[in-house]
């Protein structure tokens, strides 16, 4: 039992010392594993895979390293979501792996729609966070005037509108 706490801790050192390293944005969703452990016939997996050491330890990190950890909250709904247009389909049950989106008719992976679904949400909290920065931070007035023009702030006519918010975060 040693043997796989140790081979459990080194992996959550060396993957979150990789992700940190790699990446400068980091979304990861607020799982409530005790809620899908009540569901599964091997919940003792769920409850043995130490996914809350790996966070706090990822946030750990990516604090060390200036690295933003953003958690999605739990109770978004990233797999019922279509990522190309935004339509939800409350239809959806857990058992149902693949989708077609009824309103522009792609076909989705639920976790890989998901994902994408994950990582748009992320960087949408990133960016409403750093609407909120004080002035004072901002070292450079022109990284402010660029940051703007990057989330879509300003269309091109200069209404100061975004036309689709959806579009204006997603990379």
């Amino acid at each position: 039992e040693k043997h796989i706490a140790d081979s459990r801790r080194w992996w959550i050192e060396n993957e979150s010392l990789r992700l940190t390293k790699n990446y400068s944005t980091i979304g990861i969703e607020d799982l409530n594993l005790q809620g899908i452990a009540k569901f599964l016939r091997n919940a003792k997996n769920i409850n043995d895979c130490a996914y809350g050491i790996f966070v706090n330890r990822l946030i750990q990190k990516g604090e060390e390293r200036g690295i933003s950890v953003i958690k999605v909250d739990r109770y978004f709904p990233s797999s019922q979501i279509c990522h190309c247009c935004g339509y939800q389909n409350h239809n959806l049950k857990l058992s149902d792996r693949e989708w077609t989106c009824p309103s522009c008719g792609v076909h989705h992976i639920r976790d890989v729609n998901a994902s994408i679904n994950l990582k748009n949400e992320a960087l949408n909290i990133l960016m409403r966070r750093e609407e909120f920065k004080p002035m004072e931070s901002v070292k450079d007035i022109h990284l402010l005037a660029m940051q703007a023009l990057n989330i879509g702030a300003f269309d091109e006519v200069g209404s100061g509108v975004c036309e689709n918010p959806q579009k204006a975060y997603s990379l």
